[in-house]
């Protein structure tokens, strides 16, 4: 700590720029650091001590020694010493504070927050100290929470095999492209059993590890016996080296592992080293490694792979505890959540002020909050398309605000004309009935928010009902027409028009579409022509459901023995079902 401490000042640019004036700091009843001297100063041999009071422990930078302010040197070497100072008096107070963390689990809200810890800032003398009153600006703006993710770690050790082959040599070379360790890196004649990526070990039984002493042996000889190592598969292979992460896609069995690696596990760093950027063929073709890696089955590593992000950062709110005093200066640790999306999973959580740790880190839970209707899916394989009274399933896929995906029932899942079952893990299924035609919105409600953009289905006619469908006989008698409707007996007049039409329904009333049914009529007696007795005759369609057959009725009737006229039956099918 400098001897002559001055207070800085904000340029007009944002940063810190230090005073030309000297600044006399109240006096402390003990210092925090021994004085030292000025090294710039030969004058100031006999410093003064550089104390550190309860609510002033700034003020630790140096007076310029620059005797023209358009010398720029001194001022930067000033800035400097002042950013130095100022590092060391973070250290400080990240040393003497203390963190206690007031929960282990939070809900993901992704509008909201949540008050995790909070920092008791104390001096070198463990004693209170109101980092708001510092001379310089206030140190929480260095105050931040870090939350990282653990990993498993898996240690891979791939076996290799090797072969002895006879190489015959070609004008005194092997004629294949070598790396400086052996690796052959191109095979360039055809009569090797080898292959790119495979690497000399050996010539005539003894090791070799360099183009240099490979040439050795190859010095006036015309065959040599090489032992090769066979690099085979690598340790594991992924899907795409393009991401910040690598999911892996199979473990050949020539790789041992201690410790867990399977398909669908997220790889984050190999060697303690981040495997964006990484040169996929030296980081899996070595023979060990030690992999840090997410489980498939984990919550973070399902979602990273659905939404391609590999960020897990959130922001930190820092805010002055309610009635807090210089007795009891607490600082509230508040976790925010803005865009990415807070991911539910375990986390460590590690408080900072500036570059340094305050206390210890502790562990944190975000789970699942409830869902969310905004971010909940609807899934469903095939058409929106649906036969009245028919049901439609589909599978309703619920996610809290924060965007993770849902793995405990529970939710509240209202869908009108429906039967919901929850299945447990987040998803329920849904079996959706309507009996109504036309373009219906399925209404769904969750935990009493509704949906948006929920499945609009087209609702179809179901099959013809006969005991629904309506026929009718209308005859022109002197220009007026008489209708009778149902299976009654109808009484006409030989020689006039007649149309004989039936209306078809589905058994919940809709009308049937046009022209999708077959409907015909069988006159069993003479009526409308005498050819056409028994004969199946066709009725065409004239509108939505309704069919027509028009006829001039040619035959009257004949008495019985009583007297009475008899009746001629005519029948009507539809689809070949009798329904009049």
């Amino acid at each position: 700590v400098e001897s002559a401490p001055s207070r800085r000042r904000m340029s007009n640019s944002g940063g810190y720029m230090p005073s030309r004036q000297p600044h006399q700091m109240p006096p402390s009843t003990k210092p925090l650091v021994k004085p030292v001297a000025h090294p710039h100063n030969s004058s100031a041999m006999q410093s003064q001590p550089a104390t550190l009071s309860n609510t002033q422990m700034s003020g630790l930078g140096t007076v310029s020694v620059a005797s023209s302010v358009h010398d720029s040197e001194p001022a930067m070497h000033e800035t400097m010493r002042a950013d130095a100072a100022e590092d060391r008096l973070l250290r400080a107070m990240s040393h003497f504070s203390k963190v206690t963390p007031l929960a282990n689990q939070i809900p993901a809200n992704r509008a909201g927050s949540a008050l995790i810890a909070y920092v008791e800032a104390r001096n070198e003398l463990d004693e209170p100290a109101l980092w708001d009153d510092f001379v310089t600006t206030s140190p929480v703006q260095f105050l931040k929470a870090e939350l990282k993710t653990p990993t498993q770690t898996a240690i891979l050790e791939r076996h290799l095999a090797r072969f002895e082959v006879g190489v015959p040599l070609i004008n005194g070379s092997l004629n294949m492209k070598l790396l400086p360790d052996l690796t052959i890196s191109k095979v360039q004649r055809d009569d090797l059993d080898c292959q790119e990526g495979d690497k000399i070990v050996q010539v005539d039984g003894i090791p070799v590890s360099n183009i240099e002493d490979l040439r050795i042996h190859l010095q006036g000889r015309q065959e040599i016996t090489l032992v090769i190592e066979n690099a085979g598969t690598p340790l594991f292979t992924i899907h795409d080296a393009t991401t910040p992460y690598w999911e892996v896609t199979s473990v050949p069995s020539a790789t041992s592992i201690r410790g867990s690696l399977k398909a669908g596990d997220l790889v984050l760093r190999i060697n303690d080293i981040p495997v964006s950027g990484l040169d996929t063929r030296k980081a899996l073709d070595t023979t060990f490694a030690k992999v840090s890696l997410l489980p498939s089955d984990s919550q973070l590593a399902q979602r990273i792979k659905a939404e391609g992000l590999m960020s897990f950062t959130t922001q930190v709110e820092v805010s002055s505890s309610k009635g807090m005093n210089t007795m009891d200066p607490k600082y509230n640790i508040i976790l925010t959540n803005f865009e990415p999306a807070m991911f539910a999973g375990a986390y460590i959580v590690g408080i900072y002020l500036g570059r340094h740790q305050i206390g210890e880190e502790f562990n944190l839970e975000i789970v699942e909050g409830p869902a969310d209707a905004k971010r909940s899916d609807v899934v469903r394989d095939g058409l929106w398309q649906a036969v009245a009274g028919i049901p439609v399933d589909f599978r309703l896929d619920c996610f809290d605000s924060a965007g993770n995906k849902k793995f405990k029932g529970g939710d509240r899942i209202q869908i009108q004309d429906a039967d919901v079952k929850d299945l447990g893990n987040g998803s329920y299924n849904v079996s959706w009935t309507q009996t109504q035609v036309g373009s219906r919105i399925i209404d769904i409600r969750v935990n009493g928010e509704s949906m948006q953009g929920t499945p609009q289905v087209e609702v179809l006619p179901a099959e013809v009902y006969a005991p629904n469908c309506q026929v009718s006989l209308v005859t022109g008698i002197h220009g007026f027409n008489v209708a009778s409707n149902g299976n009654v007996d109808w009484t006409v007049i030989a020689g006039t028009s007649s149309s004989l039409t039936v209306k078809l329904f589905d058994r919940f009333g809709n009308p049937r579409p046009r022209a999708k049914d077959v409907v015909t009529m069988i006159q069993h007696g003479p009526c409308f022509r005498k050819e056409m007795i028994r004969a199946e005759l066709p009725l065409e369609p004239s509108g939505l459901g309704i069919y027509e057959f028009q006829g001039l009725i040619t035959h009257g009737t004949t008495k019985n023995a009583d007297g009475q006229y008899e009746y001629s039956k005519i029948q009507v099918l539809v689809n070949g079902e009798d329904v009049a």
